[in-house]
This record gives structure tokens, sequence and C-alpha cells, in this order.
């Protein structure tokens, strides 16, 4: 899996719903963060083409492991929003504690994002390569250590302007064999609440932890 863009990272969690959030779209760079909580400034970008407008592959330093993730995809329907198709055009992600959380967005006459927090942290041991797991809203009385997957789904006209922002009432996780040995694909669907009914919508992403 190519790497060639490395994202800043915030040893901290961010407040949850997607109002309270504010990223720069990524662009393609070569660099690494520190650990420090309180970076001094931007990595240098080092620009580069790419045609179809979709996140470039990049590299995450997190606290306690190291991550990498390419080809976000998200599918579905979210809100106002149906029968999208949206390649990530931007994807963070943060580490507080033994937790990861990944942040994945698109669109493009529309905006979509996903944010999964991973309670154990995405190396955790149970998401190995065939595993098939349910999580739902109740997950307070888990043992210390024991993985827990939620999901945060917000759509809107642009980014930043969310006519949809709510928690998922239930995410599916399924891991499978990525492109090289060290590699995993993860898919998830997320079931929301919207007028009353149901939606849905599938992601997936290439990811290697190191």
């Amino acid at each position: 899996m190519k790497t060639n863009i490395t994202v800043w990272l915030v040893a901290s969690l961010c407040a949850s719903g997607c109002m309270m959030q504010s990223h720069e779209r990524l662009e393609p760079m070569s660099a690494s963060a520190e650990e420090d909580p309180a970076p001094a400034g931007p990595a240098e970008r080092e620009t580069t083409d790419d045609a179809d407008g979709s996140a470039p592959p990049y590299e995450a330093v997190l606290p306690s492991h190291n991550v990498e993730i390419a080809n976000a995809l998200l599918v579905g329907d979210l809100g106002e929003y149906e029968d999208f198709v949206a390649p990530a055009t931007e994807v963070s992600a943060q580490a507080y504690g033994s937790s990861t959380m990944i942040e994945i967005h698109g669109g493009d006459d529309y905006w979509v994002m996903t944010r999964l927090s991973f309670e154990g942290g995405i190396g955790h041991e149970d998401l190995r390569i065939g595993a098939h797991i349910e999580f739902g809203t109740e997950h307070w009385d888990a043992p210390v250590g024991a993985l827990h997957v939620a999901a945060l789904g917000c759509s809107g006209p642009t980014r930043g302007t969310w006519t949809y922002d709510q928690d998922a009432t239930n995410i599916v996780i399924d891991v499978e064999e990525g492109a090289g040995p060290e590699d995993r694909i993860l898919r998830f669907t997320a079931t929301y609440e919207y007028e009353g009914r149901e939606q849905v919508v599938e992601g997936s992403f290439e990811y290697r932890v190191y």
C-alpha cells in the first residue's frame, strides 16, 4: 500500500457532533506527525495530481500505533441525500488513550461524512481477518480493553453545512484480507434514523496497522 500523505493528529477526543469539527481538505503530502498533542505547525506539502478527485493513501502516526488507510468509500442514504456513491475526498485519524477515531468525507454537489470511533483501537485483536461483529448503542458495561465501534453520520450541501448530524443506532463490521499480507479491508454497515425511517450507509477502506 503506497503511502504519500500524512495527517496531523491530536491525541485527545474531539467534541462529539459534526458541528464541532473543523478540518481542511487534505492534499497529497509527505511528512511525519509528532505525538505532541499540540504540534508546532503544518507539515510541508508536496502537491500531486489526483485525476478522480479521491483522497490519496495516507499514513497516520498515532501515540499507540501507526495506521495507513487507502481506497475509502461511502455508499447509501443519509438525511436528504440518497443513493450516493462517494469515494473519499478527505480522511483524518486521531487517537485518544487506547481508542482510534477515523473520519471519512466524500461528495460532489453534496457532502457526507462518517466518523468511526474504535474503543480499544483500530489494531484491536478482535478485528482479525474474518471478523463479523455487530455493535449497538449500549456498551457502557463492557470490560476494560473490550472492543466497541460507534459511528456518527453527517450530510449537507457543503463541507461543514450539515443538515443531518446523528449517531448510528447500529453498526456491523466485517474484516477481510487486503491486497498485501499486512493489509486488511474493513467494511461497515451503519444504520441511522431519519424522519421515522431507517437509512443505511455502507463504507469500506483498506488499512494497515503497525
